[in-house]
């Protein structure tokens, strides 16, 4: 549990009321029952937006729990302080993070490891404090009184890893160390592995702590890409569901686009169903019914979605990112391109 002598320990995040962050850790000191999570929410600077806290021992039925707390928030950053807990109750509970596109934090010399560490992961911007302890290993069971490698849920990781975006390498990593051990997080092994984290530190200033131009990591190696680049193993599976719908025209409204289209899941929602022949069931341009289109490779390893025939013709879109909750299409021909927009799908949960 946190103390009270702490310092704000959310205070770092920008736009952050310091206020809802003191009110989150009172509660906790109220609300704490043993080793089970404690999920509590302080809205922020709108009714819509929180700070959700989860301290504690990860049980399954900390998921619902927290799906509960976190329904009535559009938008909102959430706080770790565990040691793990349930390995499947960590990916449930990342995957509603990377839907709602909230942020994850763990503050200034806390410790969130285990499965604390893989829900920490579904944050759509990751946050580190200073002398923060993330950590990450094989999922286990106990057998007779032995730790013992779980097949089937580290299976469960590594596709939630590979569907939030992680490449292999980072992949390999977080799940490289055995039930015994541990592999802690670096800034600069998150670098190396592609793992995007924001570092941040605190700075007081007439009175208040604000997050200051944040501690740069060393220098990401050029060949690097994030989370979000498209890749050949989009498959047809991954994009069939239900999405919310947005468009911009400028890349300085992408960001709300990108909110817009989250918010869509809640109102009139898309639906992308599968095809007949193995393919996804979208419109074209201008036209009233869906029909049957194909996830295309393309030159430079752009992929491209469209009828049949050769990638990136002029009634293709191409693929400008994806990473399974979040899927951005611009259209290939220039005319509707500036008559649509930039094409933003949110997924919404089921």
């Amino acid at each position: 549990m946190w103390p009270f002598k702490r310092k704000p320990i959310l205070a770092g995040v920008r736009g952050m009321n310091v206020r809802a962050v003191l009110r989150v850790v009172w509660l906790l000191a109220l609300t704490s029952s043993g080793n089970a999570a404690e999920i509590v929410a302080a809205p922020l600077n709108s009714p819509d937006e929180a700070l959700i806290a989860i301290d504690g021992e990860f049980l399954l039925s900390d998921v619902e729990k927290f799906r509960k707390v976190i329904s009535q928030y559009s938008k909102g950053v959430v706080l770790f302080h565990s040691n793990g807990g349930n390995a499947v109750a960590g990916i449930r509970i990342g995957e509603l993070i990377r839907l709602k596109g909230y942020s994850t934090i763990v503050p200034e010399d806390t410790q969130c490891a285990s499965a604390c560490a893989i829900a920490w992961l579904g944050g759509t911007r990751r946050l580190m404090g200073a002398n923060a302890q993330i950590g990450f290993h094989a999922a286990y069971v106990v057998r007779s009184g032995q730790a013992t490698e779980w097949g089937a849920a580290n299976a469960l990781v590594g596709a939630y890893l590979n569907k939030i975006g992680l490449p292999d390498r980072a992949i390999v990593y977080i799940t490289q160390a055995p039930p015994g051990g541990m592999t802690w997080l670096s800034l600069t092994e998150a670098q190396e592995k592609g793992i995007d984290v924001v570092p941040y530190e605190l700075s007081k200033e007439k009175g208040q702590t604000k997050l200051v131009t944040p501690v740069k990591p060393p220098a990401p190696k050029p060949a690097q890409k994030t989370a979000t680049i498209p890749t050949a193993r989009i498959t047809a599976g991954q994009i069939v569901g239900r999405w919310g719908l947005a468009a911009y025209h400028s890349e300085d409204k992408k960001p709300l686009a990108i909110d817009a289209a989250r918010a869509g899941c809640s109102r009139q929602t898309y639906t992308i169903a599968p095809g007949p022949s193995g393919g996804i069931m979208m419109h074209l341009a201008d036209e009233r019914a869906p029909r049957e289109l194909s996830i295309k490779s393309g030159v430079g390893q752009k992929i491209f979605i469209g009828p049949a025939g050769a990638a990136g013709g002029e009634f293709d879109r191409e693929v400008v990112a994806f990473d399974s909750y979040l899927m951005i299409l611009r259209f290939v021909d220039p005319e509707v391109s500036n008559r649509y927009g930039i094409m933003v799908f949110a997924r919404c949960a089921s």
